[in-house]
């Protein structure tokens, strides 16, 4: 190889050395590049992660607390009264099972109302159901222990049920708060004479 040749052979070296070591720098930049984008992400789901675990304690922490379910997911309380309004209309017309699917989809998302128990009380009430019956009102006397409707409603599903004494002091308790002459004191006067009768028939039955 003659001096020009060793010479241009040379240069194409040096050429080819360069170009690796800038082929070098850009892949050492893309990698920490992508080492800086693989950390940012890391971190952002770390974050993330922090922020979804603090979310769901506290939405824990609110259902420990009793919240309603509705205001855990940020059901106004329009809306509910709007079911109740539609239940009492299906009420209304006895279509019963249509009134029982909405009163009790009102009272998954608030359970502190007591007009729901007592309204699915009556349906049940009206289907013969005797022991649903007075578990709902028993959950609406509960929630709203000096309502007459309430008292005389849980009455008359004692009485139904065979509890003629309990019927007897609910249906009195009844009376003594209910509007004198008003159709719930009427009803709750009969029904108390019968329970009061039925108390002492089955009295003087087991004392003969």
């Amino acid at each position: 190889m003659n001096c020009s040749g060793v010479a241009g052979w040379s240069r194409q070296m040096i050429s080819f050395s360069k170009k690796g070591e800038g082929m070098k720098q850009q892949m050492s930049e893309s990698t920490e590049r992508a080492d800086r984008v693989a950390d940012a992400a890391i971190n952002h789901d770390e974050a993330a992660s922090a922020e979804l675990a603090a979310k769901m304690a506290a939405f824990a922490q609110r259902v420990l607390n009793g919240e309603r379910t509705a205001d855990l997911f940020g059901i106004g309380d329009g809306f509910i009264d709007d079911a109740v309004a539609q239940a009492y209309q299906f009420y209304g017309v006895k279509s019963f099972d249509k009134a029982e699917t909405l009163l009790r989809g009102v009272m998954a998302l608030d359970a502190t109302r007591a007009y729901p128990h007592l309204l699915l009380g009556d349906i049940l009430l009206q289907k013969s159901d005797y022991g649903a019956a007075m578990k709902q009102f028993e959950r609406a006397h509960e929630l709203n222990p000096e309502d007459g409707e309430i008292l005389a409603k849980l009455g008359e599903a004692k009485l139904r049920a065979g509890h003629a004494d309990e019927a007897n002091r609910f249906l009195l308790a009844a009376i003594d708060v209910l509007p004198s002459g008003s159709q719930h004191h009427k009803r709750s006067s009969v029904l108390q004479n019968i329970a009061q009768c039925s108390s002492r028939e089955t009295s003087a039955a087991g004392h003969p």
